[in-house]
C-alpha cells in the first residue's frame, strides 16, 4: 500500500520480554501521581519493582523526573539505593532505560538523552537504543551533537539509526544520513546509514539513492 510505514518502534535482534510485570497498560495522570505519592513513602520507591514499570508508561511530567532522579541517583549499585527485583547491589538503570525505550511515550527522549552523554558504557549504548525506538523528533538535535563528538563506532551507528528514526521530517538528518551512507571509509557506519535511510523513504532521493545502492550491491 502506498501508505503503509515501517513501525515506529523495532528491536533488532531480540524481542522484548515484559513477563517481568506481565500486562502493561498505560497509566492515566491520576494513576501516575498516586504510584509515585505510594513509592515517597518507603524505600520501595528506589526498588525496580512492578510501579516503576508501570509509571514509565505515563507521559506525565512527574513521572518522568521521577524515572530521571532514579537514574540519576544509581538505585541498584553497590553504595546506591536498593537493587529491587533481582537485587544484589547491581546496576539496574540500563534495564530501566532498555524499559522506558520498550514502553514509554516518546516524551521519555529527554531523560535517555541524559544518559546517552553519560560517561558509562552501558548507559550509553541503552539510551541511544531506547532513542532510536522513542523516535521523537525533538531529539534530532540532540543526537547530531552526540554524534558529531562520539568516538566509539558501536554507539555512533545506532546514534545514526536513531536520527534515521527521529527524522522524518528533518531535512538536515536526512543530508547527514545520505552524506554517511554514500562514504565507505567506515564499512559499519555506512552500513548502518543505509538501514537509517529506511525510515525515511516517503522522499523521493532516498528512495533513488536506496534503489541504487541495492541495485549495484
Amino acid at each position: 500500500m502506498p501508505t503503509a510505514r515501517p513501525p515506529k518502534r523495532v528491536i533488532l535482534g531480540d524481542v522484548h520480554d515484559s513477563s517481568a510485570i506481565g500486562e502493561v497498560a498505560t497509566l492515566t495522570r491520576d494513576e501516575a501521581l498516586e504510584v509515585i505519592a505510594e513509592l515517597k513513602k518507603s524505600w520501595k520507591g528506589w526498588t525496580f519493582g512492578r510501579e516503576i514499570l508501570q509509571l514509565v508508561t505515563a507521559d506525565e511530567p512527574e513521572a518522568r523526573e521521577y524515572a530521571l532522579g532514579m537514574l540519576r541517583n544509581g538505585f541498584g549499585r553497590a553504595g546506591g539505593a536498593a537493587g529491587g527485583i533481582g537485587g544484589g547491589g547491581r546496576d539496574r538503570r540500563p534495564e530501566l532505560l532498555r524499559w522506558i525505550g520498550a514502553v514509554s511515550p516518546a516524551s521519555y527522549w529527554e531523560v535517555c538523552a541524559e544518559f546517552a552523554d553519560s560517561g558509562e558504557d552501558a548507559l550509553r549504548r541503552e539510551a541511544v537504543v531506547a532513542l532510536e525506538q522513542l523516535a521523537a523528533p525533538e531529539s534530532i538535535r540532540a543526537l547530531t551533537k552526540l554524534l558529531r563528538r562520539e568516538k566509539d563506532p558501536q554507539v555512533a551507528k545506532n546514534l545514526l539509526r536513531a536520527i534515521g528514526a527521529a527524522g522524518e521530517d528533518d531535512k538536515g538528518a536526512r543530508k547527514l544520513l545520505l552524506s554517511r551512507a554514500a562514504d565507505d571509509d567506515e564499512p559499519l557506519l555506512q552500513k548502518n546509514a543505509v538501514i537509517a535511510l529506511g525510515w525515511l523513504t516517503p522522499h523521493e532521493d532516498v528512495l533513488d539513492f536506496l534503489r541504487e545502492t541495492l541495485d549495484t550491491g
